[in-house]
């Protein structure tokens, strides 16, 4: 029974999805961990708390992997990992996002493919080459924002 854990990294928090493979099919579940506003919790803190409660009911450990924008988000991930003695898989935000693609079957062919992404606190674009994941542009802007358009 396959088991993966996904995590992204957010200004504003952290997203988890847990994907069980079964013999009667697949079940996919998400939750959604709010950033402290007075940030007293790192967000690599948050990761792990999403890790232990996404698994807490499961007997083996899944695969953990954590998508990320920034190196800054990234140190704090490990060095968090360090702390908790788990281990993570660290992808890069763009490429989360064109795995996740080809896993739902929607990209599959060769070329390049552009990626936005409205987050909490600004717009990331990113071009990336399909057949090697790599990102050949990325632009990112804070004039618009999922937080500019709610208010």
């Amino acid at each position: 029974m396959p088991t993966s854990l996904g995590i992204s990294v957010g200004t504003s928090g952290v997203g988890s999805a847990l994907r069980v493979e079964t013999e009667t099919g697949s079940t996919t579940e998400y939750r959604r961990l709010a950033a402290d506003s007075d940030r007293s919790r790192e967000l690599g803190d948050l990761v792990f708390d999403a890790v232990s409660l996404m698994c807490a009911h499961l007997v083996d450990r899944p695969v953990v992997n954590v998508a990320y924008r920034t190196d800054e988000q990234a140190e704090t991930v490990r060095i968090a990992a360090e702390r908790e003695g788990r281990h993570v898989r660290l992808v890069p935000e763009a490429a989360a996002m064109l795995a996740f693609l080809r896993t739902v079957g929607l990209r599959s062919e060769a070329g390049t493919v552009a990626i936005a992404d409205l987050g909490a606190t600004g717009t990331t674009v990113s071009v990336l080459d399909q057949s090697t994941g790599t990102v050949l542009r990325s632009a990112r802007t804070e004039e618009v924002s999922g937080n500019a358009l709610g208010t």
